[in-house]
């Protein structure tokens, strides 16, 4: 189950959701305290995007690496970073459970074609930095997304990504508008990928 922070992370696992991912970095020495806690009650994953933050994780912890691929926001520049930050998640003695590569901005792209390209590019640096991580000895197979566009039922994944529908609790005026379905309740595009 994908949550955005360690209150939702609880609140899933406490309703009997053995398998949560944090689909966002987590900061402050609280919430990391809740977090390292929360991993030894159900199978939990977090992002990062940097090393200050793999060092300040404890407790048995999958940690994706979130990519940088057009939503400017958070996350690691595709390329070479990546492989340095996940020997940084070893050595802290963590698992390196894969990448996460979202680029929420592309269900606002009014144009199949325009969303598309977006898509396509994101994809492009994914397999880029999968090729390095390999080269490194991180070979990372895809696993199951976590969330997809809301046209998903119009795109195809790239090979090597998986894409999945997952329901969210808001439904946009802007993701109607551009999904061109009154029932599409999905949201942004969410590949993740783990190591063999």
């Amino acid at each position: 189950m994908c949550c955005q922070k360690v209150a939702e992370a609880e609140a899933m696992v406490e309703g009997g959701v053995a398998d949560v991912l944090v689909s966002n970095e987590v900061v402050g020495a609280k919430k990391l305290e809740r977090l390292a806690a929360l991993s030894r009650r159900a199978k939990v994953g977090v992002c990062v995007d940097n090393a200050e933050n793999v060092a300040q994780l404890k407790g048995d912890l999958d940690v994706y690496i979130e990519l940088e691929v057009g939503m400017r926001r958070c996350g690691v520049e595709p390329g070479e970073a990546v492989v340095d930050l996940a020997t940084k998640i070893l050595k802290a003695k963590l698992r390196f459970a894969g990448l996460q590569a979202y680029h929420g901005r592309a269900q606002h792209m009014r144009s199949m074609e325009e969303r598309h390209a977006a898509i396509e590019t994101a994809a492009q640096h994914v397999q880029h930095t999968k090729r390095l991580l390999a080269k490194a000895g991180f070979p990372v197979r895809p696993s199951p997304a976590r969330a997809a566009a809301p046209t998903c039922w119009k795109s195809r994944p790239a090979p090597g990504t998986r894409s999945s529908p997952a329901p969210t609790p808001s439904w946009t005026r802007t993701t109607r508008r551009t999904s061109g379905r009154r029932r599409c309740r999905v949201s942004s595009t969410r590949c993740s990928f783990s190591p063999r």
